[in-house]
């Protein structure tokens, strides 16, 4: 069972004689201070994942060093969902650790496109540091007014156009994205 603690300090025997003691994980890019006999006794095999550039601090501190799995990672939680599913799914391409970022991508579904995560950014794929716990959320929307009604409307009015390097519908005069969306 895991269980998260934040301090500032490790307590005198906080960890004292737990032989079913696996691994801990500091967020504290300082190491907590460690008080008398805070690790007497733990198995010889518990791991201890700390903040990416922390191993040597970690390493160098009193306590601390008494513990030789010492180990750097991505110690924060990534989530990432869709707010509805039936318009389209999310996916971590990239899962993050100490030398890259995350990247997580929104597949909208056929009909449904992708509109923003759920701080406003629209980027998709999308590159993430990820320095806390964090969650994104997509949002999808269904397609309106798609090529496909835009050309079935008046077939005869419509011609394509490439304008650096992108295909635009043009339509009695107005442009067109090829998912259909007005170009101002």
């Amino acid at each position: 069972m895991s269980t998260a603690y934040r301090v500032n300090e490790v307590g005198v025997k906080a960890f004292g004689n737990c032989s079913a003691l696996t691994e801990i994980t500091s967020q504290y890019k300082n190491p907590p201070r460690v008080s008398y006999h805070a690790f007497t006794d733990i198995p010889s095999d518990v791991t201890i994942t700390v903040p990416c550039g922390a191993e040597a601090s970690y390493r160098a501190a009193d306590g601390w060093n008494k513990i030789a799995n010492i180990n750097e990672g991505n110690i924060y939680e990534l989530k990432v969902y869709s707010q509805d599913d039936t318009m389209g799914v999310v996916e971590i391409l990239q899962q993050p650790n100490c030398t890259q970022n995350a990247i997580i991508e929104a597949l909208p579904k056929e009909k449904y496109k992708f509109q923003h995560w759920n701080d406003g950014n629209t980027d998709n794929p999308r590159t993430i540091e990820v320095t806390k716990d964090v969650e994104y959320i997509a949002t999808f929307a269904p397609i309106s007014d798609s090529v496909d009604n835009i050309c079935a409307e008046n077939t005869s009015a419509i011609r394509k156009a490439l304008e650096n390097g992108i295909f635009y519908i043009l339509r009695n005069g107005e442009k067109y994205t090829i998912d259909g969306r007005k170009v101002m």
